[in-house]
């Protein structure tokens, strides 16, 4: 499991490399609601996902390489940039710990 360091604005674009893989974030904050859009080495995963709290952004394992994304949140409140880094955190959980748990 790797934790992702998110920056407390509301849209932000970033690049991360996990497990060999090269991730492109894109997390939009709409009317008090987080989106995410990926791209895997150039490829495009999904597009404007709904992010929710404590559970991965993208449950379908068709659409994941090597793991999946989730927001781990301390209240049942939806992902939203103003707690990032304080009550939310992004993590990417690898396809073995998905497996194994």
């Amino acid at each position: 499991m790797y934790l992702v360091n998110l920056d407390k604005i509301p849209n932000q674009t970033f690049n991360v490399m996990l497990d060999n893989v090269d991730y492109r974030v894109a997390l939009r904050s709409i009317k008090g609601l987080t989106y995410m859009s990926l791209w895997a080495n150039g490829e495009l995963l999904f597009y404007n996902q709904l992010c929710t709290p404590n559970a991965p952004v993208n449950p379908y394992r068709y659409v994941s390489i090597n793991g999946r994304f989730c927001f781990a949140c301390d209240t049942d409140d939806y992902p939203y940039y103003t707690q990032f880094g304080e009550t939310q955190q992004l993590y990417f959980i690898t396809q073995e710990e998905i497996d194994n748990a």
